[in-house]
């Protein structure tokens, strides 16, 4: 029954927009050089040099120097490897969709397991930072709530990290890694990173294309499916829910509204948008990871996310230090 309704709706969405792009082929021609002029000047600029980055530490061997350094706290306070410690901090830096596509890379190459990987894919979904602090304050346009979504979004993984310890249990593996025996394996495989470099620029691209598809198709349903709805809000929530970018950029609406601009931009960046959930379900294909861990993940940090902003908020108001 479930895989039924997920088909029709899936049906009724693409032959929504297919009719509607018919009827109003200009409009969507705007509608697509928009999406573009948004991925070559806030998405692009700010997620290709992290995912090519992030591809080359993993093939230079960082997870396994991380895993070394870290894996003994990391398991007395998250139940979870080291290695994973990794991908927490290059998704925090870069921004999604990399953290489910580096939790695909290490899951393959054998350096955490299924379990950890599914666990991980509910946390690793982290905004870049430079998203945050240049669009998402160019929007807000209040230095101290800008900071608090930031802070309400990185906080709200965290916390489900920790809450979550009780869902694995790791034991210490009998070979135990060191630094030595980590950068010997690493050195004799460097003759070969030249075409591992071309490779990681090739795959970011691939990435950042899908991104494009992706953010174009949904920023024309909700452009089309929001003409329907009769108040400015629900438009504007399903613009968000749709696509992050123009749901955060759709914000500029509420200008007198700060509480409910930092409410929705916080919900916006800890759901991901359907655009988002997309190319994470795409990077997951071909791989027996489950997308309903990264889904359940979003829905549970997006209520953590908006529950700590607005106690953040409120402790400010009663400060004096949101104005």
């Amino acid at each position: 029954m479930k895989k039924k309704l997920f088909y029709l709706t899936i049906l009724f969405a693409f032959l929504f927009c297919f009719f509607m792009v018919l009827i109003f082929p200009k409009n969507t021609i705007l509608i697509a050089e928009n999406a573009l002029t948004v991925f070559k000047e806030k998405l692009f600029p700010s997620l290709f040099p992290f995912l090519v980055l992030g591809e080359i530490l993993i093939l230079l061997g960082i997870p396994n120097y991380l895993s070394v350094l870290l894996d003994k706290p990391f398991r007395s306070i998250f139940k979870m490897s080291g290695t994973s410690s990794f991908l927490i901090l290059i998704s925090l830096f870069s921004g999604f969709p990399s953290g489910p596509k580096f939790t695909k890379k290490i899951y393959l190459k054998g350096e955490i397991s299924k379990d950890e990987a599914n666990r991980l894919l509910q946390i690793v979904h982290f905004s870049n930072p430079l998203f945050v602090l240049g669009t998402v304050h160019f929007i807000v346009k209040n230095n101290p709530v800008t900071y608090l979504i930031l802070f309400s979004h990185i906080l709200s993984n965290f916390l489900l990290l920790f809450l979550t310890r009780g869902q694995q249990k790791l034991s210490f593996s009998k070979t135990q890694k060191t630094f030595q025996s980590t950068f010997n394996t690493y050195a004799q495989n460097i003759t070969q990173f030249g075409m591992d470099l071309l490779d990681a620029i090739k795959s970011s691209i691939d990435t950042l294309l899908f991104m494009l598809g992706s953010v174009t198709f949904f920023m024309i349903l909700s452009s089309f499916l929001k003409q329907g709805i009769p108040t400015l809000f629900l438009k504007t929530f399903l613009t968000g829910v749709l696509d992050l970018t123009t749901g955060i950029l759709a914000l500029d609406q509420f200008s007198s509204h700060l509480f409910i601009q930092g409410v929705l931009a916080t919900f916006f960046l800890s759901f991901g948008s359907l655009s988002v959930h997309i190319q994470v379900f795409n990077a997951l294909k071909e791989t027996n990871l489950s997308f309903s861990s990264f889904f359940k993940g979003r829905i549970y940090a997006s209520i953590l996310s908006i529950v700590l902003f607005s106690l953040l908020y409120t402790f400010l108001i009663i400060n004096g230090g949101c104005y």
